[in-house]
C-alpha cells in the first residue's frame, strides 16, 4: 500500500505540462561551462505527466495599522509545485527518480530510458529545486513520485537520486514510513554536506542563484544533512572521483567529483559504497553508474569487483 499524499496528481497530457528549462538559472561557480549530454527522447506514447493539485495557497486580507480601511484583497500565491513524467511498460516496480539543484528532471531522462528497457514503470520527478527549503522540497517531491507509481498501479518502490535528491530522500525518510519502499541508489549525495558551500557562501548572488535548498548544505552547524541519521533502508551509494571543475575540488577533500567528496557521500547504515571514474554533473547519464545502478536494484549488489557491502541493518534478499 501506499501512503496517502496530500498532493493528489492528475494526468495530463505531457506536452501541456513540460516546464521549460529557461527558467532556470545555473551559477557560474557552482556548475561547469559546458552541458551534460541530452538524455535520449522519451516516447511521447509511453509518457503521462502527472500535475499534483496545489494545496490551497492564498495571502488573507488585512487591515492596516494606521486605518480601519481593509486592504486589497492580494492574488493568491503561485508555488511551484513538483510534476512527474511517468514511462515505461506496466510493473509492480515502480522507481521514483529525483534529480539535483538546479536541475530538471530532464538531467535524469538517459536513467529513466535504461529503466524502462528493464521493464521498470518510471515516475521522473520535476520539482523547483531552487524554489524552497530542503523539508517543503521532500515534502512535495516524493510524494509526488509515491502517488504516481500508486496510479501506475505498482506496489513495489523503488528510489535512485542524484545529489540533492538524495538528502530529500533521507530527510522524507526521517519524517515517513514507506513500507513499499524496497532500495535506494544515491548518485553522488551531500551526506555529510559540501564544503563549497562553506567557502562560497560570502560570494555575491550565491544564495540568490542556488535558493533556499543551499543554505543547509553545507558542513557547519546549519548543515541538514549533519543532522539526519543513518540509512533506514537498504541504500547504496555511488560516489565520483573525477572534477571538471578544478576550483571548486580545491575547497575539497580528494577524491572528489568537482561539488562532493567520495568521503561526504558515504552514509552511515548504508549497505553498498561504489566509486566510479566520473563528475558530478555527469554521474547520472554515465553508462557505467547506469549499469551499476541496474545491478543494485534487481540484485542488491553491484558487478563492481571493488564495491564494499559494510554490514547494514536494512539489507533486503535478492529477489
Amino acid at each position: 500500500m501506499f501512503i496517502d499524499s496530500r498532493m493528489k496528481p492528475v494526468v495530463q497530457d505531457r506536452r501541456r505540462c513540460r516546464l521549460s528549462s529557461l527558467t532556470v538559472l545555473l551559477p557560474c561557480l557552482m556548475v561547469p561551462l559546458m552541458s551534460p549530454p541530452a538524455g535520449h527522447a522519451v516516447d511521447r506514447d509511453a509518457v503521462e505527466r502527472v500535475k499534483p493539485v496545489k494545496p490551497d495557497e492564498t495571502i488573507e486580507t488585512v487591515e492596516s495599522a494606521e486605518s480601519a480601511e481593509p486592504v486589497e484583497p492580494v492574488e493568491p500565491v503561485e508555488l511551484p509545485l513538483a510534476h512527474v513524467e511517468l514511462s515505461g511498460p506496466p510493473s509492480e516496480d515502480c522507481v521514483i527518480l529525483l534529480h539535483g539543484l538546479a536541475r530538471t528532471a530532464s538531467s535524469m531522462e538517459s536513467m529513466a530510458d535504461a529503466l524502462n528497457g528493464a521493464g521498470y514503470r518510471v515516475a521522473n520527478v520535476d520539482y523547483p529545486s531552487r524554489h524552497h527549503r530542503i523539508q517543503l522540497l521532500s515534502d512535495l517531491a516524493i510524494p509526488a513520485g509515491v502517488e504516481a507509481c500508486g496510479q501506475a498501479g505498482a506496489s513495489r518502490l523503488q528510489m535512485v537520486t542524484h545529489s540533492l535528491g538524495g538528502i530529500l530522500v533521507r530527510d522524507y525518510l526521517s519524517r515517513h514510513r514507506l513500507k513499499s519502499l524496497q532500495r535506494v541508489v544515491m548518485l553522488a549525495p551531500p551526506n555529510h554536506g559540501s564544503a563549497v558551500v562553506d567557502n562560497l557562501q560570502g560570494v555575491p548572488g550565491f544564495h540568490w542563484l542556488n535558493g533556499p535548498a543551499i543554505q543547509q548544505l553545507g558542513t557547519d552547524a546549519h548543515s541538514l544533512p549533519l543532522q539526519l541519521g543513518p540509512a533506514t533502508v537498504d541504500t547504496a551509494v555511488i560516489a565520483g572521483s573525477r572534477s571538471v571543475n578544478l576550483y571548486l575540488s580545491t575547497f575539497l577533500e580528494n577524491p572528489d567529483d568537482g561539488k562532493v567528496s567520495v568521503a561526504s557521500a558515504r552514509l552511515d547504515g548504508m549497505c553498498a559504497m561504489l566509486v566510479l571514474t566520473v563528475s558530478h554533473p555527469f554521474i547520472m547519464s554515465d553508462a557505467e553508474t547506469i549499469e551499476q545502478v541496474l545491478s543494485y536494484l534487481a540484485d542488491g549488489r553491484f558487478t563492481a569487483s571493488h564495491a564494499e557491502y559494510p554490514d547494514c541493518r536494512f539489507r533486503r534478499p535478492n529477489g
